[in-house]
């Protein structure tokens, strides 16, 4: 019998190759950083001018926020997630104000993209109609004088309504608001219910699987999984700046597909920089456990960390309003109703595409270097970071990312973070649904 000696040392690249592959990440690196500082820089100093349709978005938010109260199906402190930017007139006036403001100083340091009359003029008839409809006396006549030619036709269908005073058409919109918000609270309310048997089977002593010393999950090396986390993100920087530069060219499909560009990138990159042809890093992140108890864990994990996340929501977003660190910071992103490509990209590929960037590369190259927990609370840190929001979604993205960090550690696979993150985004998309 031969004994088998150690095996052979790998080839170390060459120094060409080398001096190529830091030149490259240093490039990727630059141009991650400036378009995320850009990005992140402007959303700080300009919470709301920096959205694209801000007037709509906040005159959309208090008429849905005032039906629900008027409602009176869900009590204003029971509101999902808390929300209530709108509650009376006096704090909806505050809003406004604070729009008016904001776009006094974004004028005057020189932005031209919200400074024309007309911007002014649409903000200033919605904050009157938006005033009107909770019966303000003096709102009520000056939105008499408006001309409805010189309205979008969000606002002069609303004034329209407001003028006509149909009393039964108000109760039946507040009926169908505060029955859509009813259901919101009670499916967040069913994944609350997921996170409290989770902690009572915990509890009781049931572990899946046992505790391991270290993640077990399949990541890359160190220098490797960081290498591709800041390919995938320069690639992504790229493409950003290429549809900045050409909102309506070709590139316009990365904006319409949300997380196409990172799922692109990030499997390109983990499928060509496998250390061996044979390896199947992809198959291997998102494998399943075999045996159907252990499938149905997996699941019931998930689904309990979403109930994490959202108790967790409607206790900081309380606290944080009380301290008066939250605004209207929380405002939605997206009017509408959601389009069959935003759905697709919201609940499938942005889950896929984040959960091998964050939680394949960056989390797992980090669990080789430091522990589970340091690992995941600075991937998840990270995360929250690169999402921009202010600090009630910066606490919310960082404690889903640390998570569904652990649960990969835990499980050995992304598929709990996946189905939890796609559940989410599902959640928030069935929301946007009339």
């Amino acid at each position: 019998m031969t004994s088998s000696g150690p095996p052979p040392p790998r080839a170390l690249p060459s120094p060409g190759r080398s001096a190529l592959l830091g030149l490259v990440t240093v490039v990727a690196l630059l141009l991650f950083c400036q378009t995320h500082i850009r990005s992140l820089q402007w959303g700080l100093e300009y919470p709301l001018m920096s959205r694209p349709d801000i007037t709509q978005v906040l005159f959309t938010q208090a008429e849905t926020e005032r039906r629900i109260i008027q409602s009176k199906v869900v009590p204003h402190w029971l509101m999902v997630g808390g929300r209530c930017l709108a509650c009376n007139a006096t704090a909806l006036e505050q809003r406004w104000d604070e729009l008016f403001v904001e776009h006094r100083d974004y004028v005057e340091s020189g932005y031209r993209r919200h400074a024309g009359a007309a911007w002014l003029r649409e903000a200033e008839a919605a904050r009157d109609i938006s005033l009107a409809a909770w019966g303000d006396a003096a709102r009520l006549e000056a939105i008499r004088n408006l001309s409805d030619a010189s309205l979008p036709n969000y606002l002069s269908e609303r004034r329209a309504d407001i003028l006509r005073s149909d009393r039964e058409l108000e109760r039946s919109l507040a009926k169908r608001e505060g029955e859509r918000e009813l259901r919101s609270l009670c499916v967040r309310l069913a994944f609350m219910l997921f996170a409290v048997a989770g902690l009572v089977a915990y509890r009781l002593g049931y572990r899946y699987p046992r505790r391991p010393a270290r993640s077990l999950l399949p990541a890359p090396e160190f220098a490797r999984g960081l290498i591709l986390f800041i390919w995938a993100k320069g690639f992504v920087a790229v493409l950003t700046r290429l549809r900045w530069d050409d909102p309506e060219g070709p590139f316009a499909i990365f904006a319409a597909l949300p997380g196409l560009s990172t799922t692109l990138a990030i499997t390109a990159l983990l499928i060509s920089m496998r250390p061996k042809r044979a390896d199947k890093p992809i198959r291997e992140l998102v494998n399943c456990p075999p045996d159907r108890r252990s499938r149905r864990a997996v699941l019931f994990l998930a689904a309990a960390s979403l109930g994490v996340i959202y108790a967790f929501n409607s206790i900081d977003w309380r606290l944080l309003h009380r301290l008066g660190l939250v605004g209207t910071e929380w405002l939605p992103s997206h009017l509408g109703t959601p389009t069959l490509l935003e759905v697709f990209g919201t609940v499938v590929l942005v889950p896929f595409g984040e959960e091998l960037l964050y939680r394949g590369a960056l989390f797992g190259a980090l669990s080789r270097r430091m522990s589970v927990h340091r690992a995941a609370l600075i991937s998840g840190l990270f995360f929250a970071a690169m999402h921009g929001y202010g600090f009630f979604g910066f606490a919310s993205v960082a404690l889903s990312g640390y998570l569904w960090a652990r649960l990969a550690a835990r499980t050995g696979s992304l598929v709990p973070g996946m189905v939890a993150h796609g559940l989410f985004n599902l959640v928030f998309e069935l929301s946007r649904l009339p």
